[in-house]
């Protein structure tokens, strides 16, 4: 089979321009992609061929020239494609798993872990051409069947609402938290909606609050699910027990920070430092928390390490022999590796742990916050954590004139966690079970659409302008429109 077309790329000057494509293969051998006449990208068999429908512009499409991803490419993620003219939709990690292919080799696909699969390519984000594309190559087991009851363009919200509703679903609220959405416009709101569903669904008393620098975002706020909404400029000293943060800044991270007691849960991936975080968007990738500890909090770190699964934990050199005596102590069964983590590569990883299938540890502990920059990504440009690892930051004595990041780990004892992607077939579940409730929501989030060859001016207006909440991009006409 051979598709040949014309695809609009993003550029690292942040604007997108027409280049000629050619997808050569099939879903048995495998595609050769064709970019301008040259050979591109090379993709194994498990792929099949699509023509894209809808596809909407979120902030990581935004942000997109600021991440560790080659550019140009063609962009886009959240998808509503045709496979034999039935609307389909596309998750979007094209993993062995994914692909239906042999995986036993790959521990992440193995383990359920398939989204974190180091082989795998990303549609619309790393080297997998995107949705913005009128043709895509999807991996076969992440195709999932439109239910006719979905209206298609209503419908190209659905990555971003799994997303939302796996991390509400993931961090373990608790009857009567305050719960405050940071940066609630295009993520943000789908998270005030999957609050709302999921306060409802497991009849929890919880407030929710959203955090604004817009007010004219006031109203679709209350609509989305918000029980109360503050302008940023105005939050005073409020506190709350969860805050989700999708500004996708820097300021709206420290902001934040500043209001949360218990849990930040930080969503946004905007590939900006923020508070001595060098790494953070790929701490977001990669699904890491950061953890504090101190000489006073050692003996609750065995439920820490119960709670999130860790076998092993790598220490680097700087930590006091008696810290980790006691830490031995608290978790005997904890298997300890000591090193010098400033020098540590991803070869000398694999001869410390020659008996794990991941190659990477669990969890670490430093002292300084470049240590934790260099966990998350090193020398090598890898991690030394495997996805869904912990950072644990020891806190060796009072630190002189603390950031807010230390302040509130350090002083509050808040945990920051992120997640990534969610379950397609758990949100479209709650999307169908509410469906007029989410068809209303949706009409109102949908405030922008566009051909693809608007993509450029569209894309202006989903970054620019405040009367915008989500821009779509339309490839065809259809009778639903």
């Amino acid at each position: 089979m051979k598709k040949i077309f014309t695809a609009f790329e993003f550029h690292s000057d942040e604007k997108f321009y027409p280049a000629e494509y050619c997808y050569q293969g099939d879903e048995q051998t495998g595609w050769s992609i064709y970019r301008n006449g040259q050979l591109f990208l090379e993709l194994g068999q498990g792929y099949r061929l699509l023509k894209s429908l809808y596809c909407g512009i979120c902030s990581t499409d935004i942000a997109r020239a600021k991440l560790p991803f080659a550019l140009p490419q063609i962009t886009g993620h959240e998808l509503v494609a045709l496979d034999h003219n039935k609307p389909v939709l596309v998750e979007i990690n094209a993993s062995h798993k994914a692909r239906g292919v042999d995986c036993k080799h790959c521990p992440y696909c193995v383990n359920n872990m398939d989204i974190h699969c180091p082989e795998r390519l990303t549609l619309g984000i790393d080297r997998l051409p995107g949705g913005f594309s009128p043709y895509v190559l999807a991996p076969v087991n992440s195709i999932i069947p439109l239910p006719q009851s979905l209206n298609p363009l209503m419908a190209s919200i659905t990555e971003p609402f799994a997303a939302a509703l796996h991390a509400v679903a993931s961090v373990g609220i608790q009857n009567h938290w305050r719960v405050a959405v940071v940066g609630p416009r295009r993520l943000g709101a789908l998270l005030l909606l999957a609050l709302a569903l999921y306060r409802k669904q497991h009849a929890l008393e919880i407030s929710i609050s959203a955090i604004i620098r817009n007010p004219e975002l006031k109203t679709f706020c209350i609509q989305a699910g918000a029980d109360e909404v503050i302008e940023s400029s105005e939050i005073d000293n409020q506190r709350y027990d969860l805050v989700f943060d999708t500004s996708g800044s820097s300021s709206g991270f420290k902001l934040a920070l500043s209001v949360c007691d218990k849990i930040l849960h930080v969503k946004s991936t905007h590939g900006l430092p923020v508070e001595g975080l060098s790494k953070l968007t790929e701490m977001v990738i990669d699904e890491l928390s950061l953890e504090s500890i101190n000489a006073r909090s050692l003996n609750s770190l065995q439920e820490k390490i119960e709670k999130q699964k860790i076998n092993n934990i790598l220490i680097d050199e700087a930590i006091p022999g008696d810290v980790i005596e006691r830490i031995q102590k608290c978790c005997p069964e904890l298997q300890i590796i000591r090193t010098n983590i400033q020098e540590l590569k991803n070869k000398s990883a694999n001869i410390l742990l020659p008996d794990n299938a991941f190659k990477k540890f669990d969890a670490v502990c430093v002292l300084s916050l470049d240590l934790i920059n260099r966990v998350i990504r090193n020398q090598e440009n890898e991690s030394l954590l495997r996805a869904g690892g912990v950072i644990f930051y020891y806190q060796a004595q009072n630190t002189e004139n603390p950031s807010l990041l230390q302040q509130v780990l350090f002083d509050r004892n808040v945990s920051i966690q992120t997640s990534r992607c969610g379950s397609f077939s758990q949100a479209l579940e709650l999307m169908l079970a509410n469906k007029k409730l989410f068809e209303d929501f949706a009409k109102k989030f949908i405030t922008h659409t566009g051909s693809v060859e608007e993509i450029n001016s569209l894309f202006d207006i989903a970054k620019n302008n405040k009367q915008c909440i989500k821009a779509v991009v339309k490839h065809m006409n259809k009778p639903w429109d």
